[in-house]
Parts: structure tokens; sequence; C-alpha cells
């Protein structure tokens, strides 16, 4: 006996059995990008904590290196390291300041030839020049008037370093008072400590005139130079005159002359350091001999004939 199978009843069964079969494809697929999206996206969270962390921890040793530079600031070894923010900067056109008596022998002979004289077009200018084994500087000195004053660094200041320190303490203005004083410079940078431990050289140029009397101007120009602990001169290079003139017993430059123990004008210690003088002690009676002497040192008066070049004090 043979069963007929309609064909509706084949093709149901065929179509049921065909959807579970695609349904259940479609749920292990589903379950499969499930599987892989949890995967991927638990490695993904975990490199980004780890990431983090380590950010975290940069951040915190950058912090903490940051605090220890600052509390060892001091400790820093400045011939390694500069810190930019320790160099001083100059003042561009400084103002003369008004307050200043540090200028040992300048102030001396800048009073004593009329230049605080109210009624004298007082003028001083002083280029010092001062080379030890401690300290190099280069000054530029000017006194106007009765009472205005300022000091400017040419050189062997402004690079933060121990030198720049030493010499900007020099510096006066009226916005800027270092502290220390020009007539102790050369013991300060140890230029008296052994017979040739230092040369210091200053060119003077210093006038003063009578507003209603031309013939007592005064124009006087020295040069004064020390070297090491026992040497010293003060020669003029204009205003002075011979002592056999007419004129050298009432020549106001005259007396600050000093080419060596035995010859000195009345003044003559006036622009040297109180060290120096007070080491040698006091000295004999001027010399009257008339000595000259050849080639271009000075005649026995002090007086010298430079070149214009030798007499510009910039």
């Amino acid at each position: 006996m043979v069963t007929l199978i309609k064909p509706k009843s084949v093709s149901e069964s065929s179509i049921k059995s065909n959807k579970s079969t695609i349904f259940k494809k479609i749920l292990y697929y589903l379950e499969s990008i499930d599987s892989k999206i949890f995967f991927y996206s638990g490695i993904v969270l975990i490199i980004g904590v780890s990431l983090i962390s380590i950010l975290a921890r940069n951040l915190s040793s950058s912090s903490s290196s940051t605090e220890d530079t600052v509390n060892t600031e001091d400790t820093v070894n400045t011939e390694d390291t500069v810190n930019t923010e320790d160099i001083s900067v100059p003042i561009i056109n400084p103002k003369f300041g008004t307050d200043y008596s540090g200028g040992g022998g300048l102030d001396i002979l800048y009073d004593d030839l009329g230049g605080t004289d109210p009624l004298k077009d007082g003028k001083l200018n002083a280029l010092i020049d001062i080379d030890t084994e401690k300290y190099s500087c280069k000054f530029d000195v000017k006194y106007e008037g009765e009472n205005k004053k300022k000091i400017e660094c040419l050189r062997g200041c402004y690079n933060g370093d121990e030198n720049s320190t030493f010499c900007e303490s020099y510096i006066y203005n009226d916005q800027v008072d270092g502290g220390k004083t020009l007539d102790t410079l050369y013991d300060d940078a140890g230029g008296n400590e052994s017979s040739r431990s230092g040369q210091y050289i200053s060119k003077i140029n210093i006038s003063a005139g009578d507003m209603y009397d031309d013939e007592e101007d005064i124009d006087c120009r020295f040069i004064v130079e020390y070297e090491g602990s026992n040497r010293r001169s003060v020669l003029c290079a204009n205003g002075c005159v011979d002592a056999d003139d007419s004129n050298a017993d009432s020549n106001r430059c005259n007396p600050y002359i000093y080419k060596n123990r035995r010859e000195y004008g009345e003044k003559g210690d006036t622009l040297l350091d109180d060290t120096y003088v007070s080491r040698r002690g006091s000295l004999p009676s001027p010399s009257t001999e008339t000595v000259p002497e050849p080639g271009p040192n000075p005649t026995p008066d002090g007086f010298i004939n430079y070149k214009e070049d030798d007499l510009k004090c910039n």
C-alpha cells in the first residue's frame, strides 16, 4: 500500500525547517558579534585605564620635580646653570641721582675745584677700568651741578655670574643704588692683596667755571693709575703748567699730581686709595728739583702730553 503526501504538507514542513535554521544562524551570528564587541571593548578599556594611569604618574613626577627645583634653587651651581630670571637688565638712559657721597677722591676733587658751586656749571666725567685676579669692571662716572651723580656699568655686568654681581653693586642712578661705593672699589676687588694683583686706570675730566668771569674757568684732566699694592700715579693731561711758569702757584690742577713718593703736588693724595696712603705713611715736603726725563714720560711736575684719543672718556 502506497501513501501519498500532499504537496502542501511537504512545502510547509520545509519552510518551517528552513526558518528555524536561519533563525539559529542569526542568533549565533549576533551572539558572536556581541562576544567580539565585548572582548574588544574590554581591551580598549584596559588600554585607556593604563594610559590614564601613566599620564597621572608623569604629571605627579613633573610636579614633584618642579617643587624640588624651587626648593633647591639656592643650591644650584651657577657655574653650570644660569637662571635667566637672576640676570639684571640695564636701565636705558638712566637719570642722575641726587643722594650719592661714595666717590671718595672724586667727590673731594669736584668740590675743591668748584663743581658743587651753584653759580658754576660743574661737570666731571671719569672712565674707570679695573682688572684684578678676582674681578673685571668698567664704569662711566658722571657728576653735574651741585649734587647730580650717576655711575653706569660699561663692562662686567648683566651676565648673571659672580663678576656681574660684584660690578653691578657699584651702579648708581635715580632708580638703582647698588650699595657699594667707589672709594673702596680697588680694595673690594682685591687690588691691594699683592704687589701685582690688580690694575686700575681712571681718566678724569673735570670742568667748572664762574658764570661771570671766563678767566676763572677750570678744565683739568688727569690719568690715575694703580698697579698692585704699591705703585700709584696721578698724571696731568690738561690744565697743568710747568713749575717755572708764572702761573704755577695759582694753577688749580697742579696740586693733584702724584708722580711718586718724591714728586707730588700739595693735594697729591686726593685721588689715591686710602689703603695705599696708610701703608705708605707721611711724605716729605714736595721736591723742587726739575730733572728732565726723555721719551713719553712726564716731567717732574707731572705734566704729560697725551694724544687726543687718550684724553677722551668715551
